[in-house]
């Protein structure tokens, strides 16, 4: 189990990661750019209520909940991201 510290570190280079990853897409593509939008707004409010959740986890499984959402997520976003 990895501790709060490297999992908020961890969450904030995956959002980090696709906000430019959408950036990128939409320098070189201008029509992709409102999907890319959603993309990033979506990123920003998982990091937020990520986040919050990891500050208020008190136990082991609670915290290991919260990992195993930020890899489907994470995944979730890579699908998202090939579809651009």
């Amino acid at each position: 189990m990895s501790s709060k510290k490297d999992l908020k570190k961890a969450i904030k280079q995956m959002v980090f990661e696709v906000v430019e990853e959408c950036f990128t897409i939409q320098l070189f593509d201008e029509t992709k750019k409102e999907a890319s939008e959603k993309l990033i707004n979506d990123a920003i409010v998982y990091l937020n209520t990520a986040v919050s959740e990891i500050n208020a986890a008190k136990d082991k499984a609670t915290f290991k909940a919260i990992e195993n959402r930020a890899e489907q997520k994470a995944d979730e976003w890579v699908e998202a991201l090939n579809k651009l």
